[in-house]
């Protein structure tokens, strides 16, 4: 049967028609759904500014709250814009056959073998410099970081997050790091187990070849990955330690009284890279197989294999010293660079203006 709608019947019909179309909410369109800003944030220290996702104690450009902006010649520190002090051991570090510095500014220098860009920075302020075997890794500004050189096993591929210290080793393919929170974070080459750390917070660590050790909140020490000729090893029990260093297969650590112990492989007979000096330390770092430490004095002191007279320091007043493969370079009081030992690839020879006092 076909039922046939008067008049009436149809002009109200369109009329219901006509109010619900106007009534009904429209649909949003895919550009719409991609530019609505972000109200909620997976993390729970991290907050919806702009869209994105930050943490606003750490990020100069929303730093303690969204649209807070740090200068240039600034640092998000907890929420808080403060002067970026440059930090003298984060400065200056040595990889195997390459050397890379911070000024004043925050740009990078970078020296010596450059097969892979390990020595080639990008543009950029930077916190934080680690050279290693043959990449180099940054902490930026913001506290992310960025690396550049040889990503054969994903060194030089970091993870996403804010930094407070990386590690550096001139024998390493793999790199680590201390997030803002004291968690520890490591990637590249794991074959050893180097890239996985165990859990809890550290105030301070270090790499070597293919083992880590880094300082607790309690002044222990605890390290991980190869073991062979116990380079990880444990140091002097009941010993509260401030600072440590990995070399290739040996470590030193400085203790709560400035003085130094090491560890691990000794080397051939004579060689001591293991038979730290009687003195009180500032700073100390290891290289591939010796160490050289900064004196109250402000002298430099070295032990452990010589071929190349990379324990042989020059004259001088220092305040921090990085010792790599074959080679050695310290940052004088007065703010240049003095480097020795092996020099076959330029990595013992800082830029003039670098290396000459202002």
């Amino acid at each position: 049967m076909t039922h046939r709608l008067s008049l009436p019947g149809l002009l109200c019909a369109a009329l219901v028609a006509l109010t619900a179309c106007q009534s009904a909410p429209p649909s949003p369109s895919l550009a719409d759904s991609e530019a609505a800003p972000t109200s909620t944030c997976p993390e729970d220290e991290e907050t919806a500014c702009d869209g994105q996702c930050v943490d606003t104690d750490w990020d100069p450009d929303h730093c303690g709250q969204c649209e807070q902006r740090c200068s240039l010649a600034q640092v998000c520190t907890r929420g808080d814009c403060t002067d970026r002090v440059p930090d003298d051991h984060a400065r200056l570090s040595a990889g195997k056959h390459h050397t890379c510095y911070l000024d004043d500014t925050g740009h990078a220098h970078c020296w010596g073998n450059d097969d892979y860009g390990q020595a080639s920075p990008p543009d950029g302020v930077f916190l934080h410099i680690a050279a290693n075997r043959f990449h180099t890794c940054a902490i930026d500004r913001d506290r992310s970081i960025s690396c550049w050189g040889q990503d054969d096993l994903g060194q030089a591929s970091p993870p996403d997050g804010t930094f407070l210290q990386l590690t550096s080793s001139p024998g390493s393919s793999h790199t680590c790091g201390l997030r803002t929170d004291g968690d520890l974070h490591c990637w590249g080459d794991n074959s050893m187990g180097q890239a996985s750390p165990p859990h809890g917070t550290f105030q301070q660590i270090s790499s070597g070849t293919y083992h880590n050790c880094g300082v607790r909140d309690d002044g222990s020490i605890t390290c991980w990955g190869f073991d062979e000729v116990l380079q990880r090893g444990t140091p002097p029990r009941g010993a509260t330690f401030v600072h440590v260093s990995c070399g290739n297969s040996h470590n030193c650590a400085i203790r709560d009284d400035g003085s130094a112990d090491c560890w691990g492989e000794k080397g051939p007979d004579g060689e001591g890279r293991t038979s730290a000096p009687d003195d009180i330390f500032t700073q100390l770092s290891s290289g591939f197989a010796h160490t050289c430490g900064v004196k109250q004095d402000h002298t430099v002191v070295c032990w452990g294999w010589d071929y190349y007279g990379q324990t042989d320091p020059t004259p001088g007043s220092f305040q921090h010293v990085v010792a790599g493969s074959g080679h050695t370079c310290a940052l004088t009081t007065d703010g240049t660079i003095h480097c020795w030992g092996r020099n076959y690839d330029g990595e013992a020879s800082p830029p003039q203006h670098l290396s000459s006092p202002p």
